[in-house]
């Protein structure tokens, strides 16, 4: 090794390193983004540890249906090892990043070259700084869809029965992890393979893909267990978008045209204070080097086979009758990243390699500025953790050891209060009744600029006197603190302001 190549080397690891301190600047500070679909899985965690065995994980975004449990069951190891800490689950994901960093260098060199997988590694860890301090099940597709892609293109190329298996086993992770990206991709995957199969005279490899049912046989066994509530899911889903006339398909048309111009993260946000999206000429970028390796038969088949898995997303997404949410969309950023990565294999990389540094130290700026407003929101925001904690703490350490309290949140769920009061509960000698009336009973309440608390729990909780105190906080939430006799005990409450995770 020459010594220019060396020290290139030494600032590319120094790069990643500082990018992975960023990344973890919130679990340093003892803090993760707790969203309400971070604290739900939280509550499922619980599930697990009450069951063992769930078939079925998080609601989808359609009625009735839900993803797989995959996402939950690798992170429970985290949550146990860490008795429910979600900080500790926060360094776990610090973890999984750096896995799959060094999964996606093996990826790209394979795929393309070496140059190529360091390029794609300092996009990932610059983009890590923006997601890993609060996980969710699409981050899995994240993870999985390099792995997808790169198993389907060795299977094409080779035609070896255990890339194909592989392949398949991938995008049934895919479904498991988030069923509105995984199915799609499996199904213009599928295709693929089909096509590949009749044109090469291997049909007897289309039996693998009967192993898709057996991949999701937790699906099955769910619907065969609850009366088929995810066959009349998908049937409900079908027949309300034949009624749905509020967006037309030529709306969803233009949004997914305007996703596929300027959605894409490459750069993650315009640095300069100029009113031009800068999105819009990377993707011209974009587009002409992908003409340019396919013109010149460089990877050729590989961009054919990425545009075609891309592009085609956006075509089948037209079966739901709505508008492409970004957590449908950002899990894909890892494969488009892989591709303009691999543009270093140009002929024309002199000109890529000064438009691709530009672009990393933006988001690299635009990470440190991330990192610098975390102050603003460690400890204090609604949705972190940290302060969530501490607003459970000020209950817990108040002189009774028994109390009742109940929640309020705009959402109904309140799956973020909820489970910090649960976790906070396990590190005090104390009885607390979730939900229940007793002579000491405290509300914890939400802000929200329009719904009040004060008509919920005068009217649904039943709850009319004058708190004995208030402990405002400066985000908007407060605690309220009762102190009943047996008469106001006994007055009943709404059932349905604690609707938990039943429908599970």
């Amino acid at each position: 090794m020459n010594k220019k190549k060396a020290i290139l080397i030494g600032l590319f690891f120094v790069f990643v390193l500082v990018n992975l301190v960023l990344t973890a600047w919130y679990v340093l500070h003892d803090d993760i983004i707790f969203t309400a679909d971070i604290a739900r899985d939280f509550l499922l965690y619980r599930e697990i540890d009450a069951k063992k065995i769930i078939l079925i994980g998080p609601r989808s975004s359609v009625s009735g249906l839900f993803h797989g449990p995959l996402w939950l069951y690798l992170n429970y190891p985290a949550y146990l090892i860490g008795q429910g800490n979600p900080v500790i689950v926060g360094w776990y994901w610090v973890f999984l990043t750096i896995l799959f960093l060094i999964v996606c260098f093996i990826i790209a060199e394979k795929l393309f070259d070496q140059l190529t997988a360091y390029f794609y590694v300092l996009m990932l860890s610059v983009y890590a700084v923006f997601h890993t301090k609060g996980l969710f099940n699409p981050h899995g597709v994240f993870f999985l869809l390099p792995m997808f892609y790169f198993l389907l293109i060795k299977y094409l190329e080779t035609d070896k029965i255990y890339y194909l298996i592989s392949h398949l086993i991938v995008g049934s992770l895919l479904i498991q992890f988030q069923i509105g990206i995984g199915i799609p991709y499996v199904i213009l995957s599928s295709l693929l393979i089909i096509y590949h199969a009749f044109k090469n005279k291997k049909r007897a490899h289309l039996l693998i893909l009967l192993l898709i049912p057996l991949f999701l046989g937790n699906f099955i066994i769910f619907d065969l267990r609850h009366d088929f509530t995810l066959t009349r899911g998908i049937q409900f889903f079908f027949l309300a978008h034949e009624r749905e006339q509020q967006i037309s398909y030529l709306s969803m048309a233009r949004d997914n045209l305007r996703l596929i111009v300027t959605g894409a993260e490459i750069l993650r946000a315009n640095p300069i204070n100029i009113n031009f999206n800068l999105r819009i000429p990377i993707t011209i970028i974009f587009a002409i080097f992908t003409w340019l390796q396919i013109k010149n038969n460089l990877h050729q088949k590989k961009y054919l086979i990425f545009l075609y898995l891309y592009l085609g997303y956006f075509i089948l997404s037209f079966a739901n009758k709505g508008f492409i949410l970004y957590f449908y969309l950002y899990p894909q950023f890892s494969l488009v990243f892989l591709v303009f990565a691999s543009f270093v294999t140009s002929n024309y990389k002199k000109i890529f390699i000064p438009i691709f540094l530009v672009i990393l130290s933006f988001n690299f700026l635009t990470a440190i500025k991330d990192t610098r407003e975390a102050k603003n929101y460690i400890g204090k925001n609604t949705e972190s953790w940290k302060f969530l904690y501490q607003l459970s703490k000020k209950i817990y350490e108040q002189p009774e050891d028994t109390f009742g309290y109940f929640i309020y949140s705009p959402d109904a769920f309140g799956y973020q209060p909820k489970y910090a009061m649960f976790y906070t509960a396990s590190l005090f000698n104390k009885k607390a009744f979730s939900f229940e009336k007793k002579p000491i009973t405290y509300v914890i309440a939400a802000p929200h600029p329009f719904m009040k608390d004060q008509w919920w729990r005068e009217n649904q909780v039943n709850l009319i006197d004058e708190p004995e105190f208030t402990i405002p906080f400066g985000n908007g939430y407060k605690i309220e603190k009762y102190l009943l006799n047996e008469e106001q005990i006994s007055v009943t409450f709404d059932p349905s302001i604690n609707p938990g995770i039943h429908f599970r």
